[in-house]
């Protein structure tokens, strides 16, 4: 071993949690994938559908794996849009909407 060579330099720090991290992402998409055609909301369409279920399953992912104030903060910003993806499909009417994003607004 000479002094050229240094094996903390070479490889990329990676932690432990994060093999873990991917592989519970992976097992999200294959849980959606696997499950996201039995899964029926009235008056939603297929698209939403789709979209809020992933946003939720992530957030709650997010929330899970982070300990983290920031992470947490986007993973509940990302179960809080689906939330609101199925508000706006399923409550058509703008006051309720308002206040809603008003109310979200002035937390952030």
């Amino acid at each position: 071993m000479g002094e050229g060579f240094d094996r903390e330099g070479r490889w990329p720090q990676v932690t432990s949690l994060t093999g873990f991290r991917v592989m519970a992402v992976a097992l999200a998409a294959l849980a959606f994938f696997a499950l996201r055609e039995r899964v029926e909301l009235p008056r939603v369409d297929v698209l939403y559908r789709d979209a809020l279920l992933w946003l939720t399953m992530l957030g709650l992912l997010g929330l899970a794996l982070h300990e983290e104030p920031l992470h947490a903060g986007f993973a509940l910003l990302a179960m809080l849009t689906g939330s609101e993806l199925l508000l706006f499909s399923l409550v058509q009417q703008r006051m309720w909407i308002g206040l809603l994003l008003g109310g979200s607004c002035s937390w952030g």
